[in-house]
């Protein structure tokens, strides 16, 4: 891999932010501008290895992780103030900003995991955004999801443990749902959305959403087939909210796509899927046509 360089960004608030990027080898044709928006409680290096091959085939690629997670949280957790919104209304602006004034006269793409795949749609500068793939991202309202026995596991990590341990601890620590630590207040405010019909749609006090509106790029939807996590029906809900994007497509990615092995909510950044998956995303990216098996619709369908 490429060694990435440390880059430092401050929020609108003032909170400063750090992140990784990935640059194309020196003499390569140097194409868009693409930023990893990680999910929640994952941090920025998980995305290394992905972030590393899109700069191989010349895009210059930023990750960097919200506030409270990774190189981006403090020495301690205990009484940190953050919400779950902050990530959408302060941080993602942020990194679209760094990327739009430090490479102005190159397209935006925006490539986000779970909470990345959303989070968009809250930052007020998402019209910058000129492409953006979605990856195991939905409205996670737990109503949406298929399997009861998953339903029910989400129910007691999110509205049970998570939020017990976040009032006694001050935060919860990452090995209970496999992710980095979280702040107390992004795990609360988190699984409220969840317990919230409709998801993050359904809250009322978050005006943010109206920048879903914003976003009139194309935009593609990627679910594994094999991911309990997600629905169809809880993608095709997030996906009507871009009602302003000017192409929406859905690529539902089976096992035998991946060459057999199991891929689940975060396997797509496996380095095994180099070959496969990483290069039908980065053809869509380029323009280059659909992955097979991918539904599309344009604005005027919808």
């Amino acid at each position: 891999m490429t060694k990435p360089r440390t880059i430092m960004f401050p929020a609108a608030d003032g909170y400063r932010l750090t992140g990784q990027i990935y640059l194309p080898s020196p003499g390569t044709n140097s194409g868009p501008v693409t930023i990893i928006g990680s999910a929640t409680g994952v941090p920025q290096r998980f995305y290394g290895r992905f972030a590393n091959y899109l700069a191989e085939h010349g895009r210059p690629t930023i990750t960097f992780d919200y506030r409270g997670i990774g190189l981006s949280a403090p020495a301690h957790l205990r009484g940190f103030t953050a919400r779950f919104r902050d990530w959408g209304i302060l941080d993602i602006p942020a990194a679209l900003d760094y990327a739009k004034h430090n490479f102005p006269n190159k397209p935006l793409h925006w490539i986000g995991h779970s909470y990345g795949g959303f989070g968009t749609g809250l930052a007020h500068n998402a019209r910058l955004i000129e492409r953006q793939l979605a990856i195991s991202a939905m409205s996670a309202d737990f109503r949406f999801v298929d399997s009861k026995s998953e339903s029910w596991k989400i129910g007691a990590l999110l509205f049970g443990l998570g939020p017990i341990t976040a009032m006694t601890l001050g935060y919860v620590p990452g090995k209970l749902f496999g992710g980095t630590d979280l702040p107390k207040g992004v795990a609360l405010e988190w699984s409220k959305w969840v317990a919230t019909r409709e998801f993050l749609f359904g809250i009322t006090d978050l005006p943010e959403r109206k920048y879903f509106a914003d976003l009139r790029a194309p935009l593609m939807f990627v679910r594994m087939e094999d991911d309990t996590w997600l629905s169809k029906r809880g993608v095709e809900h997030l996906a009507t909210q871009y009602n302003n994007a000017t192409e929406i497509s859905h690529w539902t990615v089976s096992i035998a796509e991946g060459g057999e092995r199991p891929i689940g909510h975060l396997g797509f950044f496996r380095s095994d899927f180099r070959s496969t998956l990483w290069q039908k995303a980065l053809a869509w990216l380029n323009s280059e046509g659909n992955p097979n098996g991918t539904s599309r619709t344009s604005v005027h369908d919808r």
